[in-house]
């Protein structure tokens, strides 16, 4: 099953998306079998990364004790990048988005 948050990039079409709406600067994320399709920016940058699975190495989901109000929470994911890591934060989403990328993470 597909789930997803946020805008729709080219590529990406047969993806589920779940309900939810997004603010223009705010991250989103795609699942669809063993890949992630996750968008970061800050300014006038963006940048979106096809993640399979396997290159994952490490993927934590934060919540500070004032965030737990609001529902949010902080997403870091590292990646295999050659012979070092590449390191993607998602800041301010959902709880669901990351339990959700937590879930695919692990394989359930």
């Amino acid at each position: 099953m597909a789930t997803a948050m946020g805008v729709v990039q080219p590529g990406a079409a047969g993806l589920g998306w779940g309900a939810g709406t997004l603010r223009r600067h705010a991250p989103c994320y795609a699942i669809q079998g063993h890949f992630a399709w996750l968008q970061t920016g800050r300014w006038f940058e963006r940048e979106l990364l096809v993640v399979p699975r396997i290159r994952v190495q490490s993927l934590t989901v934060r919540q500070s004790w004032w965030m737990v109000r609001t529902g949010l929470a902080h997403v870091r994911v590292i990646l295999r990048r050659g012979d070092g890591d590449y390191q993607v934060d998602l800041r301010y989403v959902p709880l669901a988005v990351g339990d959700a990328l937590y879930r695919w993470y692990i394989g359930n």
